[in-house]
Formats: C-alpha cells, sequence, structure tokens
C-alpha cells in the first residue's frame, strides 16, 4: 500500500512539475537571454533553474508567487553563468606576452625576465 501511495505522489508531482515548467520555460529563457546574450547560455539557465527547483525545497516564495520565484532565479543562474564564462574567457586569453621571471635556480637561468616564447 505504501508504494502505491508514493507511485501516486510521485506521478503527482511529475505532473505539476510539468505543468509548472510549460507555463514558465519560455519566460525564464528570455530573461536568461536578457542577461547572457546567448542562446545555447539561456537554455542552459533554463535546465538548470528546473534542475535546483527540483533538487530544493519549496520555498516560501515559491509558494507565494511561483512566476516571480522562477524568473528571479533564472536572473541569479544567468548572472552567475555569465560570470563564469567571463572568468573562463579571461583565463583563455593569449598570455605568450606576459614577462614571465625566469627560475635562475631551477633553470639555470640570470634571473631576468623573459618572454614565454623565449622559453621554448
Amino acid at each position: 500500500m505504501r508504494a502505491r501511495v508514493e507511485r501516486e505522489t510521485d506521478e503527482t508531482f511529475r505532473r505539476q512539475f510539468e505543468k509548472l515548467y510549460r507555463e514558465n520555460q519560455t519566460k525564464i529563457f528570455r530573461v536568461a537571454y536578457g542577461v547572457t546574450g546567448k542562446h545555447e547560455d539561456a537554455q542552459d539557465v533554463v535546465q538548470n533553474v528546473f534542475v535546483k527547483l527540483m533538487e530544493a525545497r519549496a520555498s516560501p516564495d515559491f509558494i507565494k508567487d511561483p512566476a516571480r520565484y522562477l524568473c528571479r532565479a533564472a536572473i541569479h543562474e544567468a548572472v552567475s553563468l555569465f560570470r563564469s564564462r567571463q572568468r573562463q574567457k579571461l583565463a583563455e586569453e593569449d598570455v605568450s606576452e606576459i614577462d614571465v621571471p625566469s627560475a635562475a635556480g631551477i633553470w639555470g637561468g640570470d634571473g631576468d625576465s623573459e618572454r614565454l616564447e623565449d622559453l621554448d
């Protein structure tokens, strides 16, 4: 009997979750796209918002106004993703022009700065 009750509860949750997704995913996508400016990133945001929602307990803000809560979550998630992409972009920039002090004790250099391309 208990397994049947859990299955019915799971099925109810699944239906409610799918309805919430259908009703809000376009709005959440638009909010995310407005922050990220990229279609793929906005899709990632929508997915992340709903995954986090599924994993978390419902907050009072969500219960009071689910659409508003989801939009705020999308903004936070989109900003987080945007910042992450910016950090990644900076990390991937060409660093071959940076002066790096040579390690005199390790490589036998004189301790002066050398260009990275000169170290090869």
